[in-house]
């Protein structure tokens, strides 16, 4: 289960795909929150697993820089689209009951030619009786890349220290 980040049109430094991967909500696998910068032309979606387990997806997202505050939505499984909005700055879509497998989290900002888009989302993954996930998502990050692990000691923190805000 996870977050990924699809777009056709760019490929993240390994530094900032980390940074990525620590900020998606280190201690609750339930929870995820992130900002992404949408270009303007650009269509980019991110993609959320769920399982038998999940009784309710939640996505929330906010505009928070760039042109009018305006994006496009979409929040797609499969073929069939689940939730759409078109020019809002804000907005919360839940889906009870979603059916195992990958969900689309799209954000359209292909009507702007020259402003990109900063928007702040959140996805919440929620059981039978209501409460978000919990799971202990660190021991994903300890099996991380020798690299990366390198990298974080030359920046001077750990994992742990990283997630505590101790560095």
């Amino acid at each position: 289960m996870g977050s990924r980040v699809i777009s056709s049109s760019f490929m993240l430094p390994p530094l900032a795909l980390l940074y990525l991967l620590l900020t998606l909500s280190p201690t609750s696998a339930g929870e995820f929150d992130l900002t992404v910068q949408i270009q303007p032309g650009i269509h980019q979606c991110f993609f959320q697993t769920v399982t038998e387990k999940h009784k309710a997806l939640e996505v929330d997202y906010q505009v928070i820089d760039g042109g009018d505050l305006n994006i496009n939505f979409m929040l797609i499984h499969g073929a069939d689209v689940l939730k759409q909005d078109s020019l809002k700055t804000d907005a919360s879509h839940r889906v009870e009951s979603p059916a195992p497998g990958e969900y689309q989290i799209c954000f359209d900002n292909t009507f702007s030619y020259s402003a990109k888009k900063v928007v702040f989302f959140e996805v919440y993954l929620y059981d039978a009786e209501g409460v978000l996930e919990e799971e202990d998502v660190t021991k994903y990050a300890q099996a991380m890349d020798p690299e990366y692990k390198k990298r974080l000691e030359e920046l001077g923190m750990t994992i742990q220290q990283f997630q505590v805000g101790g560095f």
